[in-house]
């Protein structure tokens, strides 16, 4: 039988049983807890009336706290479970006491402690299989696949409103003398720690990403437009400033192009124009920064 697929993302499918789990995850704290009280409570209520259905009845709570939660309440709370179902085991059940509940249904326990720690660990894999999707793997940055998503989403909502972007292409003059002169293991570290000194260069919510072996691209929104010599420079200044400091001399040149908000604009017409105005401060002698902004930045 075909298995019923789902979109996430814009970026593929997964089965439903999967996309569940994953809207799941995407909850607000307190709807988390909720859900998951909910389930306990139905859980607990069917164990309660229903007859045979004692110990796999708290499977499907146990399951949901061990993929929902961090680590350390999804314990909690399957702790919480195997204590509720010994509390039932001793006040409705055969056992005098809880004592004696949590030893006539020891191999119960395991089973349900050892399928959590299995979903833990699932839940584990699956965190770090979504990060190493988006994120570059040396510097820890958005890869450009990534970087391609979020820009549409950016580009897009700016488009018709009153929000005027930045696009910035960056490039790492003389990048290649450092993995030459001193080894790929220094060129990466100086990729690594360019990366994370330029994401405190810029702010919280513009983008940036590495689209290449030194080449990083970034998107800013801007309050006024007539400031964006002066930003673009700022940035130029402070990124040369990370780059300072090693023994081979490594600059950063830039191609910006400010993007208007009436309209609609392509990614590819941006980051084409962007890219030209790299090759022109590459061209003009390294270490300077071209801006123009559309349409004029391909005329």
């Amino acid at each position: 039988m075909r298995k019923l697929l789902i979109p996430i993302d814009k970026g593929g499918y997964l089965p439903s049983g999967a996309q569940i789990a994953h809207c799941l995850s995407r909850q607000s704290p307190a709807r988390k807890m909720g859900i998951f009280l909910c389930v306990t409570a139905m859980a607990f209520g069917i164990d309660l009336f229903v007859k045979g259905t004692t110990s796999p009845v708290y499977i499907i709570p146990a399951l949901l706290a061990s993929w929902t939660f961090r680590p350390q309440r999804a314990i909690t709370c399957v702790f919480g479970i195997i204590l509720l179902f010994c509390l039932k085991q001793s006040l409705f059940g055969p056992d005098a006491d809880i004592r004696e509940a949590i030893l006539s249904n020891g191999v119960e326990i395991l089973v349900l402690a050892g399928i959590a720690t299995l979903v833990m660990s699932l839940r584990d894999f699956f965190d770090y299989v979504q990060v190493m999707a988006i994120k570059d793997p040396l510097t820890g940055l958005l890869n450009k696949a990534a970087f391609d998503d979020k820009a549409d989403a950016m580009i897009g909502a700016a488009s018709g409103s009153k929000q005027w972007l930045l696009l910035l292409a960056l490039d790492l003059d003389g990048f290649k003398n450092v993995n030459d002169l001193k080894g790929h293991a220094a060129g990466d570290a100086l990729l690594v720690r360019f990366a994370q000194e330029a994401t405190h260069v810029l702010r919280r919510d513009d983008l940036l990403g590495r689209t290449g072996g030194d080449e990083f691209c970034a998107i800013l929104g801007l309050c006024d437009p007539r400031e964006s010599d002066v930003l673009v420079q700022e940035i130029h200044t402070r990124l040369n400033a990370i780059l300072a400091g090693i023994d081979v001399e490594v600059t950063c040149s830039i191609g910006a192009v400010i993007v208007e908000p009436a309209g609609k604009a392509d990614r590819h017409v941006l980051y084409q124009a962007a890219d030209e105005l790299l090759y022109l401060a590459k061209r003009a002698g390294r270490n300077t920064v071209k801006i123009a902004s559309m349409p004029h930045a391909l005329s």
